[in-house]
């Protein structure tokens, strides 16, 4: 809202409307600022994912064709330290498979609750943003 108007409304409305006009703007970019700040941290955390996609496959590669048992073992030549999920300010959540041939890493999203690697696209509704593996038998 432009300062003329604001004036404008001060002269015929008083200070109470105007006050509230002004509130209620400040709220909008508020609101505005943190969903543009959950965009930034969602982009963070897919790009994040992919980089520890990229060593997990390295490892998987190099270790007997299966997967480490904890993200940790990334520290021994495939990522310099792990990398916090922007959200929760924690590690990456890591869920290896069984058979150590798959696996989910996820982050917890905006909500910051995890939802056990749920996103929009699941029945179960989750906001958690995420990557899977899973390699079949040959």
């Amino acid at each position: 809202m432009s300062l003329v108007r604001l004036l404008k409304m001060f002269v015929w409305y008083g200070q109470p409307k105007c006050a509230t006009v002004l509130i209620s703007g400040v709220f909008r970019n508020l609101m505005g600022l943190a969903n543009y700040l959950d965009a930034i941290r969602r982009s963070e955390a897919d790009a994040t994912l992919t980089r520890l996609l990229f060593a997990l496959e390295l490892y998987h590669r190099e270790h007997g064709e299966t997967y480490p048992e904890s993200l940790d073992k990334l520290r021994n030549g495939y990522v310099d330290e792990i990398p916090l999920d922007p959200f929760s300010k924690q590690p990456f959540l890591y869920i290896l498979d069984d058979d150590r041939r798959g696996y989910l890493i996820y982050s917890v999203g905006a909500n910051g609750i995890d939802n056990n690697g749920r996103n929009n696209n699941d029945t179960t509704k989750g906001d958690d943003v995420r990557r899977r593996i899973r390699l079949t038998a040959d």
